[in-house]
C-alpha cells in the first residue's frame, strides 16, 4: 500500500507490519506539514524505522536518489536491495541500454537474479525506475520477506502486460492527430519531470494545464509557474483543490510567477479557475502534433471545495473535450 508522509506523520500506521518498504525518488512535498525538506525526508524515514523492526524485512532504495540515498542506507534493516535507471554498477538493480518511443520503455534489466529485456507500455523514461523498483520487491520480496519472491520471468510478464497507470503519463486518444496526457504531477519537481519527458516527444506546442492546492504548500505556487512558463509553450491555469482558499486568489498567485518567467497573458498564459472550462480550452485550441498535458489530479475522483468535495474524473473530461472537438463519431 501507499503509505504518505501525512499518515507517518500523524503516527496513523504505527501498528502496521511492514515487511517491505520501496522509496522512489523523495523530492520537496507537503512542506506546509514538514516545513522543509530534511524534516520531508526524515518524516519518510519512519517507514524503514518500522520495516527495520521486522526480521527478514527488506528495504528497496533509489541508488540515483543523491539526496535521500546516504540516510536511507544508513538505517538498520534486515536486507537492502537497490536500484538506478542511470546504469550505476554499485546498484543491484541496474537500467542498461535505455530506450524510449512513442509505444512505450524498453531497457535491459541487470539484476540479482539474472539479466533480461523488460519492456512497458507506458509514457515516462522515469518508469524505467519504477520498473527496477517493482521487480526488486516482486523478486526479493515474498511472504514474511527474507528473499521469497516471484521468478524474475513472471516479474517481467507482468510488467509488460501494464497497459496504462490511472492518472501517471496517461495517454488519452480518440483518434485525434495531437496527444493528451493525464499525469499526477502536483509539485514543482514532478512538474518538471513530467514537462521534459514530453518535450523531445512533442513536434508542436507543448500545453501545461495545472492549479495548486489551496490551503496547503504555499510557495510551490510560484515555483510551478516558473517551471511551466520555462518548459511549455502554453500554460493554462485552473483549479486543482481550492479548499476554503478563494480560487481565484491561487490562479493568480501562480500566473504572476508564470508571468514574470516570460510567459504572456493571452498568447502563452491563460487563467481558466474552472477546470472543465479550461481543460475544454486546451483540447479545443491544440494543433497537430501538439501534445497537452493536464496535471495535477491523476487518478483522483475528488476536487476539494469550500463547499465539499465535488465528482471529478480527469481521465472522463478529457474524453468528453475530445468528443466536442471531434465530433459524435470520434472514439
Amino acid at each position: 500500500m501507499e503509505t504518505s508522509s501525512h499518515g507517518l506523520h500523524l503516527h496513523r500506521v504505527d501498528d502496521v507490519d511492514y515487511a517491505l518498504a520501496v522509496y522512489t525518488r523523495i523530492t520537496s512535498e507537503h512542506l506546509d506539514i514538514h516545513g522543509n525538506r530534511e524534516e520531508y525526508l526524515r518524516t519518510k524515514q519512519r517507514l524503514l524505522e518500522l520495516v527495520g523492526t521486522r526480521p527478514g524485512g527488506l528495504a528497496v532504495l533509489d541508488r540515483d536518489d543523491d539526496f535521500a540515498y546516504p540516510r536511507l542506507a544508513g538505517m538498520p534493516v534486515a536486507r537492502r536491495l537497490t536500484y538506478s535507471a542511470s546504469g550505476r554498477p554499485n546498484a543491484d538493480l541496474v537500467a542498461e541500454d535505455l530506450r524510449v518511443d512513442a509505444r512505450g520503455v524498453y531497457f535491459v534489466a541487470g539484476t540479482p537474479w539474472g539479466r533480461t529485456e523488460v519492456g512497458l507500455r507506458l509514457a515516462g523514461a522515469f518508469n524505467a525506475a519504477n520498473a527496477l523498483a517493482a521487480l526488486a520487491a516482486a523478486c526479493g520480496g515474498g511472504p514474511g520477506v527474507d528473499g521469497g519472491g516471484i521468478s524474475l520471468e513472471a516479474a517481467v510478464r507482468g510488467l509488460g502486460a501494464l497497459e496504462r497507470v490511472t492518472g501517471r503519463m496517461e495517454r488519452v486518444d480518440l483518434g485525434q492527430d495531437f496527444g493528451v496526457v493525464v499525469d499526477y504531477a502536483h509539485t514543482t519537481a514532478a512538474l518538471e519531470t513530467v514537462l521534459g519527458e514530453l518535450r523531445p516527444a512533442t513536434s508542436g506546442r507543448l500545453w501545461a494545464l495545472f492549479g495548486s492546492a489551496g490551503e496547503r504548500d504555499r510557495e510551490k505556487r510560484g515555483a510551478m509557474g516558473r517551471v511551466a512558463a520555462r518548459l511549455a509553450d502554453v500554460v493554462v491555469v485552473t483549479d486543482e483543490d481550492p479548499r476554503g482558499e478563494d480560487r481565484l486568489t491561487i490562479v493568480e498567485e501562480i500566473a504572476a510567477a508564470a508571468e514574470a518567467a516570460g510567459a504572456a497573458r493571452g498568447a502563452a498564459l491563460h487563467l481558466i479557475p474552472d477546470r472543465a472550462e479550461a481543460i475544454d480550452f486546451a483540447i479545443g485550441h491544440a494543433s497537430p502534433g501538439d501534445t497537452v498535458l493536464l496535471a495535477g489530479k491523476g487518478h483522483e475522483r475528488t476536487i476539494e471545495t469550500a463547499a465539499g468535495p465535488v465528482p471529478w474524473d480527469e481521465r472522463a473530461e478529457a474524453e468528453a473535450a475530445l468528443r466536442r472537438r471531434l465530433g459524435p463519431l470520434s472514439g
